[in-house]
């Protein structure tokens, strides 16, 4: 199934560059993860809860969408500017205010962290929801699957706060779905 799933989503990405290859990791957890030029990985756990080839394709759009989109690479340089900057504050700080530079480094870590780095992972998976399901679509795939899909991890799991998430609520993700099948 992940083989057969993950061939038509790769075809329907058009990047004959990338390398895809489909990986099923043998673990409870219910996640997925690709890494940079179409390795793609799905635990087992996940797989529990998928019911047939369209709801595999939402994940596989999904994490194809991550790789199609430089996700990992638009991270990295955003982590990079975020240290450099930690790192201009912490020689102002040492040279200034010894005595604070601590606290200043910490607190600019947690409030980067909070305020710029998870917001802007938050929007990358819902970019790559949204692209994820334009390759199902071009794979040949129904995309109200997707909706099952996230309306089954929501039930798998306690709903809350996004704030200090990676990713955005199943709330968020269902109300853009609703809104990609309406157009």
């Amino acid at each position: 199934m992940l083989y057969r799933v993950g061939k038509k989503i790769s075809l329907a990405a058009n990047k004959p560059e990338f390398k895809w290859e489909f990986y099923l990791i043998n673990d409870k957890s219910k996640n997925a993860f690709c890494l940079p030029g179409g390795k793609v990985f799905v635990y087992t756990g996940l797989m529990q809860i998928i019911s047939n080839d369209d709801e595999l394709a939402t994940v596989l759009g999904h994490e194809a969408a991550h790789a199609l989109l430089r996700h990992g690479a638009e991270r990295s340089s955003m982590d990079s500017v975020r240290s450099g900057a930690g790192l201009v504050l912490a020689i102002i700080m040492q040279a200034a205010a010894p005595k604070y530079a601590n606290i200043a480094n910490n607190a600019f870590n947690i409030s980067s962290n909070a305020l710029v780095m998870l917001p802007y992972s938050r929007s990358h998976e819902l970019e790559a929801d949204k692209y994820g399901v334009e390759l199902m679509i071009k794979a040949g795939y129904d995309p109200r699957y997707a909706l099952s899909f996230w309306q089954k991890m929501s039930a798998n799991k306690s709903s809350g706060n996004d704030f200090f998430s990676t990713h955005p609520s199943d709330e968020k993700r269902i109300k853009q779905i609703k809104e990609i099948l309406a157009q």
